[in-house]
């Protein structure tokens, strides 16, 4: 990531990365590659990223940890899976709320999502609007899949256009999971 490769277990707050970062790994974010149990809050970042599987505009994976009130305007192309436009994955109880993507993802082979590509975790009052990210579209407007996971008070503005499978505005796949108001 362009401030810290991985936040583990710590906090980062009222922070901004404008960074431009290709990578031929995974775990590819403009302000994080990946959030593990940590706590990223009032954050932005802008600029570019791209890289294999689990690349977000913030963040490419949050694995048990807290996104809370943070934003991203980066231009995310993924080559593999779970390619999202603030994180790659929300995963293993993992909490995003209040937050919000205006980038534009490009390609990504399987769990592509405007906010998010894949979730198991929970995400409250965040979205992803195609209007101002330009984007044309992706395999899920909220998140590519919800799986086994909630998605509380968010919205999706979203044109999609995919010739892959799980297709949705909200999501792509809801696997057992809650969708709510």
């Amino acid at each position: 990531g362009g401030l810290a490769g991985t936040n583990s277990q710590g906090t980062i707050s009222q922070s901004s990365s404008h960074s431009n970062i290709i990578s031929q790994g995974s775990h590819v974010g403009s302000l994080t590659g990946d959030n593990y149990e940590g706590f990223l809050k009032q954050d932005y970042a802008w600029g570019s990223v791209v890289g294999e599987d689990n690349i977000g505009g913030l963040t490419g994976g949050n694995d048990s940890g807290i996104i809370n009130n943070c934003g991203a305007d980066v231009t995310v192309t993924g080559l593999g899976l779970f390619i999202g436009g603030l994180s790659g994955d929300n995963v293993e109880e993992g909490v995003i709320s209040t937050s919000y993507s205006l980038s534009p993802v490009l390609q990504g082979k399987s769990y592509v999502g405007g906010l998010i590509g894949h979730s198991d975790g929970t995400v409250t009052n965040s979205f992803w609007d195609i209007d101002t990210s330009h984007q044309s579209g992706s395999s899920g407007g909220l998140a590519g899949t919800n799986s086994q996971g909630t998605i509380s008070q968010s919205s999706s503005h979203s044109n999609i256009i995919s010739q892959g499978s799980h297709v949705g505005s909200l999501t792509g796949d809801n696997y057992e999971g809650f969708l709510k108001q």
